[in-house]
């Protein structure tokens, strides 16, 4: 079976709003793992922009444009098609990718998934070209779904997915799927396919960052708390998940020696509910003697930190 992701270009954005697709990434990690005959291949549309504009009749976009995508993808003929939709504010972006996507490939089965298809499935479903949508957390489910597309086999029994009931207007939402207890069962994301050097360049050209180059990491999933205005506790629920100290120490030294990473992002919605996660991984950072810089871009939980937690916090790296 040949899969095609992708992560489609940010129309109106700057770049500022670019972000390593992990999501992508941590599908094709635990695809690569579960069913290793599968070919995937990863399209970065935002990458593939290189800092160049297209003019489009909605706006500028960051990303090739149509002919452009046309050639990228031509040749892949994949038999299934994921894509990425986080945001709400670049929905009809997802949205006219996969139009473009079904007139190339009319007969591939194309998957949306993200934070945004997950309050808004009907209406992703209802405004383009999807055959279902994969809801909330995607590995499992993900890979439960190409089993069945590669089988033959009917969808509906599969938790966590939505989809339009063939030759109706109907739209069907099967049971949830529960959130993964143990992340560290997760393999770490495909960074191999990841386009450090745009990334890289095109954060710390957005914000004042004092590393060279730069590593994304998502080491806990949810939030405990019910802030008014975050769409977290609808993604993950209110039940906070975390990888062990020890997991997320092993992918930095990773990155580190694999990669060149010297600063780390952590994308983490809320980095420091378990403070003896943290203690623990800022002590096998201090005690490798790795020289990396931290920075926590959803900010850190006023109400959860201690002054000698942020001591240690910046003799880890944080700024």
């Amino acid at each position: 079976m040949k899969i095609l992701l992708v992560n489609p270009y940010l129309t109106n954005a700057t770049y500022n709003e670019s972000s390593a697709p992990l999501g992508l990434l941590s599908l094709i990690s635990y695809v690569r793992e579960q069913i290793p005959t599968c070919k995937i291949d990863l399209v970065d549309l935002v990458a593939l922009s290189r800092g160049n504009i297209c003019q489009t009749p909605r706006g500028n976009r960051f990303g090739p444009n149509d002919a452009e995508i046309r050639h990228l993808v031509s040749d892949l003929n994949p038999d299934v098609i994921g894509v990425s939709c986080m945001f709400t504010s670049f929905a009809d972006d997802s949205y006219e990718l996969t139009n473009l996507l079904r007139k190339i490939f009319p007969g591939a089965f194309i998957v949306m998934g993200g934070a945004h298809v997950s309050y808004e499935a009907d209406s992703v479903l209802k405004n383009s070209n999807v055959d279902a949508v994969v809801l909330k957390e995607g590995e499992i489910t993900f890979v439960e779904l190409l089993r069945a597309i590669s089988s033959g086999r009917a969808i509906d029994k599969i938790k966590g997915i939505a989809f339009k009931e063939p030759g109706t207007e109907k739209f069907v939402h099967t049971l949830p799927r529960p959130n993964h207890r143990n992340l560290d069962d997760f393999p770490r994301p495909a960074y191999d396919l990841h386009d450090f050097n745009f990334y890289s360049k095109s954060i710390i050209k957005g914000q004042l960052l004092k590393g060279n180059r730069i590593g994304f990491l998502f080491t806990s999933r949810g939030c405990p708390y019910d802030c008014v205005f975050c769409s977290t506790k609808i993604m993950w629920t209110r039940v906070w998940r975390a990888q062990s100290a020890e997991r997320v120490f092993s992918d930095i030294k990773y990155l580190v020696e694999e990669f060149g990473v010297d600063e780390f992002i952590f994308n983490d919605d809320s980095f420091i509910v378990d403070h003896a996660r943290i203690d623990k991984l800022c002590d096998l950072i201090i005690q490798e003697d790795l020289k990396i810089n931290i920075h926590i871009q959803a900010g850190l939980t006023v109400w959860l930190l201690s002054e000698n937690l942020l001591k240690k916090m910046v003799r880890a790296g944080l700024y």
